[in-house]
Parts: C-alpha cells; structure tokens; sequence
C-alpha cells in the first residue's frame, strides 16, 4: 500500500511530498531544527482525485488552457473542483494514518497545530508558487478539524491565481501535486524572515533580518510592520537596525542562515521562530525574485535535435540528463576550467531537450588566443598593477594552454583503448541474453550506465575538440591559402570515409547490388508493400537466402533508429520495414547510379584537394606553416569523425540496454505494476529499481503515475516547441525569431562542398521518405542515422537546424552531396517542386523556379 503519511525519519524525494516538506526535511538531515511535524504524501491528493473522478474536470480545464481562454471561461470548473475538494469523499485510509501521525507528535495539552501547503512546484528554483496556496493555523488536535484544514490547503491548488500562474508559465495541470505539512504551532518569544542575501538586490554582501513579537506570520501576511536589521554576509558583523534594543539572539542567524544558503547551494530566505531559547526553522525557500542582473543562456536544438527530436521520455531523459551533463564537467576538470557543477549543457523545456548555445560558446572561446588577449586588456586598472595583472594572465593562459595540449594529446589515445575494449570485451560483456532474476538484468542495466559515462565523457570531449579544430582549419585556409578558387575545410574534410554511422547505408547499397543476381526477388520488391515483402519472400528459396543476408545486415546495424537515443522508438531490429523500404528504393535505382564508384572518386578528389591547399600555403615561414596546417587538418579529421563513431558506439550500447529493460519490463507485467511492457519508457531509471526492490513507488501507484505520464507527453507533442529559447536567471522565454517572406536567396551554414541544381522534396517525417526520389534536393527541419541511406539517392541537403559537425554534415561529405544547415523555417519558405541551386561552399540556396514559374534574377 502506498504510504499517505511520511516523516522526518523517511527517505523523501521531492515529488514524494511537495518542494517545501522537501527543503524543511533536508533541513533537518543537515542538523537543524525544526519544530515536530509529519508530511502528507502527494499521492494522498492525487488518490483523492481519483476517489472522486476529478480527472475529467482536471482534463477540461488543461484543454481550456491549452486553447489560450479567458479564465471567465474555465474559472466556472476550477471552482468546481475546488467545491468538490471541500465535499468529496476521503479515503478511510488516510483518515487512519492522519490520526497516527498526529499520535506520533506527543503534543501537550493547549497545542495545537499548523496545517502547510507544500506543492510539488511551490518553493522550487524553476517556479515559485509563493503565497498561492493556503496554510491554516491553529488547528485544534482532533483529526476532524484536521482533514477539514488539509481539504482547505488541498482545494487552495485550484485557485485562480494559481491557474493564471499555469497558464502564463505553461506548466501542465498534470504536474499538479499538493503534500501538506503538519507540524505543531510554535508559541514563539519572536519569529520572522531571514535573507541570505538583500532581496531588493541592491547591496549584494548583506543578509537582511526581519523579526516581530510572536507569531512570524503576521509578517509574512502583511499583517504587522516587521523591525530590520542587516549583517555583513561574510564578516556577520552587522550594519544596520532599526531598533538599537532588537533582540541579541537575533545574531546568531546569520550563521545559522549562510550554513543553509552554503548546504543548499542557492540564495535562501529563511522563515524562523524563537521558542524558548531555540530557533526552529519553518520554512526554506530559494530566493527567485532577486532585483539584479543575471546570466542569460541561449538554448536552441541545434545538434541535439538530431538525435532526439521529438519529446523525450521520462526514462530516456532520467538516463541521459546526468550522463551527458557529466561528460560535460568531465571536459571542463581535465583542462583545468572552473565552473559551476549546477550548470548543464542540455536541459528539457516544454518536454523537449535543448542545448545550451551559450554555455558551449564561452567554454570554446576559452581556448582561443584572441578571446584571451581581448580578456586581458579589458582589466580597468593603472599601468602598474595591470603589468602585475599580465603576469598572473600570461601564467593562467600558460596553464590552461598546456593541459589543453596535454588534453589533445592524451584523448587520442583514451578514444582508441575505449573503442578496443569495447569491441573485444565491453560488448560481450553487456550483450543481451535472458537472466534468471529481474535483478540480474537491472545489474547489467547499471554495467551499460557505467560504460555509457565513460563513452559520453569522450565523445562529448571529441565534439568539442572537433568544433575547434575545425573553426581553427576554417580559419588557416581563408588566411594562408592563396588558392583559386578558395578551399574551404569542409572540402578537406569531404570523402574521409571513416564515419562508422556512413556504412550502414553503404553496406546496404552493397546489400541491393547482391539482390540484383535474383530476378524473382527483386520483381518481389518492386511489386509488393514494404510490409508485404518479408512474407513474400519467406515463399521463395532465393527469398530465403535474401532474409538470411538481411539478417546479417541486423546483426552489424539493427541496432539504429530514426532516434538513436530515445528508447521509446523501435530498433531496426524491432522492426525491418526501414530496412525493407530502403532496398526497395535502391533496387529501383542502383542501375542508374553506381555509388561506390561515386565514393572513390571522392578520395581522389580530396588527396587532390589536400596537395593543392599544401601547394598554395604563401610564404614566409611555408614550411613551418605547412607542418602547422597538416597538424590541424589531421586533428580535425579526427575528432570530427570520432565523435561520429563513439556515438554509435554509445547506440550500440543503448541498443543492449533496451533489451535489458524490456525484460524487466515483462516481469513488471507478470507482477502487474505495469500494464504493458512500453510503460516502462515513462517510469525514471530511478523509479524501476525502487519497484525492483520493494514492489512499490513512493510517488504513488506506477500504473496511474505512466497515465498522468503518457497524457502529458501527449500533450507536449501537440505543442510547437520554439527553436531557440532565452533563459534568464530561473525564467524561459521562448524566442519566436521573424519569418522573413522575401523568397530569393536564403543564407545559411555551408556544411558540405558543391554546387548543385535541383527539385526540392520537403521531407518533414520518415513517412514521407517513399516521395524522394533519386536527384532531388532533401529540404527538411534535421536529420539523424536514420535517413542516412536517403542521402544516397539525394542531390543536396537542406536542414533548419545543425552545424558543420552534425551528423548530417558528417554523412553529406562522406557521400560527396552539397549540405547547407541552419536556415530558420526552410521547411516553410520553400515547397516540393520548386527548383533551386544549393551552393555548400558559401552555404546559400538561391530558388530558380516556384514550381515551374521562373524567378527573374
């Protein structure tokens, strides 16, 4: 049974009890006091919701919401609700455990008690839903009164303000949760406020102490004019008062107040009382309205839009947040850059993941001579101490320099043991075979974790370094190559063939040429649906051997998809119609184009191409220079490619990984914790181990938490989630960037060399994949793995979103086709049919005909 009542002796996690039980529990387990009380759990208000079938009424106003009406229009069922909450039935249960709870307190006789709100949301850095909700003093102890108050506190969720709050902020109803705190009302000599930092944000270095006689609430409500007085957040020597006699036990805060800001990593305001010589904390809350200039962070789902674009699951993000977050830090510590562990470089908004444009910027500027130098002479000082400055700047840039170089030289060499070792050990070890115990395959779920840190650590290290090496050999060829025409560093970088995600859709062009030989297999193909073909097939001996070649094929490839990281999508191997689509297409037209033959006339073009960049390097210093441009060029083949090729590496083991939860999943099935064996993809990592280990959730009941799960993924995916999003401090603002209408030339990231003319084909889902046809130019919002043998039968590559190390680009120069990236709404601006000429070099797409008309230059 799910536990309605929890204490200050349980293990809490935030979605178990409300933000502001949470922050008063983890108060107490850093030593402080605070005054007796027990929680009651969120899933005690969500099981009164469904006691009294409020989903429904919950679900009308979330679909009044999400339709931009006027509260006039929902205020009418918000108050129902909220009458319903006043009147509905309670369960026996929880009238049973509230009785308990108040026993376990041993109050005395004229006690009585405090009945607090504690929202999931309420007190949290992201939202704070201060003041919204109702707290009820002065409970008498008698159970009665006491679910009376919680129903008040409960039905305070549904008021209007607070609906306006959800409606602005867009956070869906299905995020609602209410845990309540009842704890014993203090008699306190005084009680107020403390500020761990001056919240009118003008004097950053004082804490700020507000106090009156008695009860702190009548300050908190505004009820009385609280007496002041400010400390020296460092020294705690004070500064100012407002009252010369103001209570001396008052300076012992600050200290009390700067061991929680430091415990809680965060600016706190602090709600105290004083009760017979003691200070009791009775509430902790981040400080989210500071009147200061904050950091801005851009975040846009350039690159990490490829690999997730869609909304993602609550068990893919609950691996792949800490992972690859991390790998992150992991590359800031081995070159000695300093930064805030709390600051990520992806996060989720709306249910979509994003990348932080900002946050990668600053760290790749780190390392560029120019940034530093430009850092130096902005210090306003005199001569005297900037020379002094200089010194400790010239020492640090060395500093940072050298364990750069050592880093460069060293993360070669870490890529290649982890590459060996998971070709002849890691992969044997994880592979995926049936285990006795639910528990042994959540081992090897914890195995891959492992193998999956150390493998991210690396590849987002290599993506990194491939971002510098390749602005740097941008940066070479335009100021030492006196070529003509220019040479630009993704021609250097064109036909490399070392990107292990490209030979999946070269071993199945190869795989189309095999099936040439039998005439009744490829007149299976080309008469038959997809979905019809493996059927067919089975019927004929040559069928046979086909599906025995295809088999092979999923062995070395299956595990891709059309979103590599989230877990929630089938493999190939899951589901061969990709496979069967794409032979389809290539057998129609692998008499009309060879290729291969194609692909080694790229390497000869770009050994061509590398002698006449070396040729053209001007002197003086030509030598010096060319061993310089070798280098770099060397470098940036390298890890552009490898951060290609570790990724796959970490799908191969995502891949293995699936296996091992959908066996638990089938045991979570038999067990009937779950309905279906998908449900698992919307329970936490962190969730299927406590089910593992106890057979329950504290969050509630697994199946209802999935439902509540799976409607707010739904609803994420209907919503049109911006490209680019503005963080500032705790707010997001989403960027709705002007759609320019001038249809001509549109500009964007030249991510692939060549010039080609041809007809678009707008391909915005695989489901459209069947209308491409061989010599169109690809228009699309992104790409991934997945549409890696589309790109065979393309002339170009258009994509709103990436850059010139994304996957896309990555394939677009193994295959030698054109690439332009990074042109907002091109999905939009142009249209299947039109004409127009994709220049990759200087990264433009010039329309030439709408749909037959002809557009005057």
């Amino acid at each position: 049974m799910t536990a309605f009542v929890l204490t200050l002796k349980d293990a809490l996690e935030p979605e178990q009890v409300g933000s502001k039980a949470w922050n008063l529990w983890q108060a107490q387990q850093y030593g402080y006091t605070v005054p007796p009380c027990f929680f009651l759990s969120v899933e005690a208000f969500r099981e009164f919701i469904r006691l009294n079938g409020l989903e429904e009424w919950i679900e009308r106003v979330q679909k009044a919401i999400d339709q931009q009406q006027e509260p006039s229009q929902w205020e009418p069922l918000v108050k129902e609700i909220q009458q319903r909450f006043h009147t509905g039935e309670l369960p026996e249960e929880l009238v049973a455990a509230v009785t308990r709870g108040i026993q376990s307190l041993r109050l005395r006789r004229g006690d009585t008690l405090a009945v607090r709100s504690s929202g999931v949301k309420e007190d949290a850095v992201d939202h704070s839903f201060a003041g919204q909700f109702e707290t009820v003093l002065n409970v008498p102890v008698n159970p009665q009164e006491v679910m009376q108050a919680i129903r008040r506190v409960w039905a305070s969720e549904w008021n209007w303000h607070n609906m306006q709050y959800h409606q602005q902020k867009r956070i869906p109803l299905t995020r609602i949760g209410m845990g309540v705190i009842i704890q014993r009302m203090l008699k306190p000599d005084f009680a107020g406020v403390a500020f761990t930092i001056n919240p009118a944000g003008q004097q950053m270095e004082e804490i700020v102490v507000e106090y009156v006689q008695g009860l702190g609430e009548k300050l908190v409500s505004g009820a009385a004019t609280p007496d002041q007085v400010v400390y020296h957040r460092k020294s705690f020597r004070r500064i100012s008062t407002t009252r010369p006699d103001y209570p001396r036990e008052l300076d012992q805060l600050p200290e009390i107040v700067m061991g929680l800001e430091k415990r809680f990593r965060t600016h706190v305001d602090v709600e105290w009382a004083f009760e017979r010589g003691k200070f009791y904390l009775l509430q902790v809350r981040p400080i989210t309205t500071l009147v200061k200039k904050v950091k801005t962070y851009l975040w846009t789902d350039e690159n990490v839009g490829e690999v997730i674009p869609d909304v993602v699951t609550p068990l893919t993000w609950s691996i792949l947040k800490p992972i690859t977050n991390q790998a992150f830090q992991f590359f800031l510590r081995k070159n000695g850059i300093l930064s805030d562990p709390d600051l990520t470089l992806f996060e989720t908004f709306d249910g979509k993941v994003y990348f932080n444009r900002t946050l990668f910027d600053e760290t790749l500027r780190r390392f560029y001579l120019g940034s530093l130098f430009e850092e130096w002479k902005e210090i306003p000082t005199s001569f005297t101490k900037k020379l002094g400055d200089l010194f400790r700047f010239a020492g640090r840039t060395v500093g940072l320099l050298s364990r750069f170089g050592y880093f460069v030289c060293w993360l070669p060499v870490a890529i290649r043991r982890a590459e060996n070792r998971f070709s002849k050990r890691w992969y044997r070890e994880i592979r995926f075979q049936p285990l006795p115990k639910p528990t042994d395959h959540y081992r090897m779920v914890e195995t891959i974790l492992n193998y999956h840190q150390s493998m991210m650590a690396l590849h987002v290290s290599a993506t990194v370094l491939g971002e510098i090496y390749y602005q740097l050999l941008d940066k070479l060829c335009r100021i030492w190559l006196t070529a003509e025409p220019p040479i630009h560093a993704d021609q250097l970088l064109t036909g490399l063939d070392a990107a292990d995600s490209a030979r999946s859709g070269i071993a199945l062009w190869r795989l189309a040429q095999q099936i040439l030989q039998y005439q009744d297999v490829v007149e299976i193909f080309k008469q038959h649906e997809v979905e019809e073909i493996e059927e067919a097939l089975n019927r004929t001996t040559n069928g046979v051997y086909v599906l025995q070649w295809i088999e092979e094929y999923l062995e070395e490839f299956g595990h891709g998809s059309m979103n590599e990281f989230e877990l929630y999508y089938p493999r190939w191997w899951e589901n061969k119609n990709y496979i069967l689509f794409n032979l389809k297409r290539f057998i129609q037209t692998v008499h009309e184009y060879d290729f291969i033959r194609e692909k080694e006339k790229l390497k000869q073009q770009r050994a061509s191409i590398i002698q006449r960049a070396l040729q053209s390097i001007a002197p003086p210093l030509r030598w010096v220079k060319r061993l310089l441009f070798r280098h770099v060029l060397r470098k940036a083949e390298f890890f552009s490619t490898e951060r290609e090729n570790l990724k796959q590496i970490l799908v191969r083991q995502h891949n293995e990984l699936k296996k091992h939860l959908l066996a638990i999943a089938r045991y979570l099935v038999d067990r009937r914790l779950i309905q279906d064996e998908e449900d698992i993809f919307f329970l936490k990592i962190q969730e299927i181990r406590q089910l593992l280990q106890t057979g329950r959730l504290s969050l509630g009941i697994a199946r209802q938490l999935v439902k509540d799960r799976r409607r707010e993924r739904e609803m994420y995916v209907q919503m049109e989630h911006p490209k680019k999003i503005e963080q500032v401090g705790n707010d997001w603002y989403p960027v709705h960037e002007p759609r320019e209408e001038a249809r001509g030339i549109f500009k964007g990231i030249g991510c692939s060399n060549g010039i080609v003319e041809g007809v678009v084909r707008v391909v915005l889902s695989p489901s459209e994949f069947n209308t491409v046809q061989r010599g169109e130019v690809i228009v699309t919002r992104s790409t991934n793995p997945g549409w890696t043998p589309l790109f065979i039968l393309a002339a170009a590559v258009v994509t709103e979103i990436g850059g010139a190390l994304s996957h896309g680009a990555i394939i677009a120069r193994e295959y030698g086709i054109p690439m332009v990236a990074g042109i907002p709404d091109i999905t939009r601006k142009l249209k299947t049919g039109d004409r127009v000429r994709v220049n990759g070099t200087q990264g433009t797409v010039e329309i030439l005909e709408v749909r037959g008309e002809t557009v005057n230059a």
